[in-house]
């Protein structure tokens, strides 16, 4: 079981936690766990496909997006086109695919929101991208880790 994920400078994830908080959004993701999900598998990468590394890729968010049964997520759609490449050249190379079908780049703000009316009332921050990270795979969201 393999999880694969993009980690944010602390100054991004800072402002992004902040850009939660301008939404009202209830029980907002910690700042040092908000990351992207680049790719997840309940099937192991073989090894070399890809491993732990430093980065620097940045993004800027394009919509929210409920995720999860009964809209129990709520995301920031990003536009990152280096991560999508990464979560493609993963599936290419190893023939596994992502566990949740199309990729969406994606960063998770609350993990326990059922409904929301609010709406992006200031800038959307830009985000730098610091570490892609390797990691056993978590199939229990609820716990704050991944998948995200």
């Amino acid at each position: 079981m393999s999880y694969v994920s993009a980690r944010f400078s602390p100054e991004s994830a800072a402002e992004l936690h902040e850009f939660a908080e301008t939404l009202g959004l209830p029980n907002i993701v910690p700042a040092k766990d908000m990351h992207v999900t680049v790719f997840a598998s309940q099937t192991a990468l073989p090894d070399g496909i890809i491993s732990t590394t430093d980065v620097e890729y940045c993004c800027r968010g394009r919509t929210l997006k409920y995720f999860g049964c009964r809209h129990q997520m709520l995301a920031l759609v990003l536009h990152t086109p280096e991560l999508c490449r990464i979560n493609s050249l993963i599936s290419a190379t190893s023939g596994i695919k992502h566990k949740h079908g199309d990729y969406i780049a994606h960063v998770t703000l609350t993990y326990d929101v059922n409904t929301w009316c609010g709406h992006i009332n200031t800038d959307v921050p830009l985000m730098d991208i610091r570490k892609i990270v390797v990691e056993p795979f978590n199939d229990d969201w609820t716990s704050g880790t991944n998948p995200g």
